[in-house]
């Protein structure tokens, strides 16, 4: 059977699928040669008969299905009785893959990781023989876990670090003819060695069957929501709106099971509270765009579409303070920063979804908040513009006010907005010369009402 374990080597239940795989190929070829296979690899023909009528009923299952999946269903045995079973290819590595996740989401609760500071340990007693030792999420303190002699993973150097296993066996003993005793109990150099080295008698030795290595970048995603703990979001990198997500996401390094595991960072959903002042950040910076079809696309239109300008992007350069202040704890007393943030706090907007949504219902939403936000020689061409999408259906569009029973049709960027900006931006100074310009008038002001 280790002829099928692959290469590399990475599941015992693979190892399986490609003798069975084998088999296929052989019967299809002939019946002798379908007996000859099972017996010069060691195959129970009742075992192979069993696999046979379960691939047929999982068959027929996907079948009634999936009936479009034509591609797919190409290698699907359809006659229980046939004694020339539809040939299995060999998985690929994209197969072996995805196998290999489907096999963790099934055993979310048999995960075992290697312990690198107990197989030091043992090995530092000088015993010979050392097998890799692992920790299990339920295991104590005085179990010693190695892989089971029987699995093709048993050998492979260096041990994998994270594995699922199907089955926990215990000691190997043997009794008496007349089961009336023991009569002895094979030694284990590890658990001997163990015990040794951490000065703990009770080591006692149990063994992982069924074996398959596992990703630690897949257990916070296929692993249930019950075991993962979500970790503190990281200040650095900072949380981000993505706009092909239609989210604010930002990273973190989760724990996984009762032991409380450290799991890689990876990137996570940021909720309301945390992720607010980054959705309004990139909403001022234009990189929300309202209205739009955002999709990832290879192709050159469409990055080009996605990097168009919407009217928070034409006007960026005109803002009266960068859009990065928002985020910062000392903005919160400035009246701009406090009303934008507390507009989107107060409906739960943090999603572009979410805003056309309230957009639908209150087309008023944000007008007087973003207006802060820019010079006053603009603010009738935006009030004319506002709200910068609307919502068309069957060709005509909906009213500025509609029910709120009315489901809400595709909302569409509002055409034109270049045009309608221009005159009122010609004369207009940009960037640090407007804002300049804004505190010096600011100041001016300051000073006038003091002198009265």
């Amino acid at each position: 059977m280790q002829l099928f374990a692959g290469e590399p080597v990475t599941s015992d239940a693979l190892k399986i699928l490609r003798a069975i795989g084998a088999f296929s190929a052989a019967a299809a070829k002939s019946r002798d040669g379908a007996s000859a296979f099972m017996e010069s690899h060691f195959l129970r023909p009742k075992a192979i008969e069993e696999i046979n009528r379960l691939r047929v009923q999982l068959s027929n299952l996907v079948r009634s299905s999936m009936p479009k999946d034509t591609v797919g269903l190409k290698t699907l045995s359809t006659n229980a009785t046939t004694s020339t079973p539809s040939v299995i290819p060999p998985p690929s590595l994209k197969d072996t893959a995805v196998l290999r996740q489907i096999l963790l989401a099934g055993f979310p609760d048999h995960i075992a990781r290697y312990d690198a500071v107990a197989t030091k340990t043992a090995l530092g007693t000088g015993a010979k023989n050392i097998k890799p030792i692992y920790s299990t999420m339920w295991s104590s303190k005085t179990d010693v876990f190695t892989i089971h002699a029987s699995s093709s993973l048993a050998r492979v150097r260096p041990a994998p670090q994270w594995i699922i296993y199907e089955e926990v066996v215990g000691v190997e003993e043997r009794l008496t003819a007349d089961n009336t005793g023991l009569m002895f109990t094979r030694p284990d150099s590890t658990v001997v060695a163990v015990a040794a080295g951490s000065k703990n008698p009770q080591a006692q030795k149990l063994m992982l069957k069924n074996i398959t290595v596992i990703s630690e970048e897949w257990i916070a995603k296929i692993g249930p929501k019950s075991l993962l703990k979500p970790g503190k979001l990281m200040e650095q990198p900072v949380p981000r709106y993505d706009m092909y997500k239609d989210k604010v996401v930002g990273f973190s390094a989760p724990n996984y099971g009762p032991k409380v595991w450290e799991l890689p960072t990876m990137e996570v959903d940021v909720d309301l509270k945390n992720g607010v002042q980054y959705f309004a950040m990139a909403l001022l910076e234009g990189a929300v765009k309202p209205g739009r079809l955002v999709k990832k696309s290879k192709s050159k239109k469409g990055k080009e579409a996605a990097a168009a300008s919407d009217m928070f992007g034409i006007l960026l350069p005109y803002l009266t303070a960068k859009p990065a202040i928002i985020t910062k704890s000392w903005s919160k007393i400035q009246s701009r920063v406090n009303g934008f943030l507390s507009a989107l706090m107060a409906k739960n907007i943090c999603s572009r979804a979410a805003l056309e949504r309230i957009w639908f219902d209150q087309p008023s939403f944000l007008l007087a908040e973003y207006l802060a936000w820019l010079p006053s020689e603009v603010h009738v061409a935006v009030q004319l513009i506002w709200p910068p999408v609307e919502f068309v259906q069957e060709y005509e569009v909906i009213p500025s006010a509609p029910s709120a029973r009315v489901k809400m049709p595709p909302p569409s960027e509002k055409s034109g907005i270049p045009k309608k900006l221009a005159p009122f931006l010609a004369q207009l100074p940009q960037g640090n010369d407007l804002r300049r310009r804004e505190m010096s008038a600011a100041a001016a002001q300051d000073s006038g009402e003091d002198s009265d």
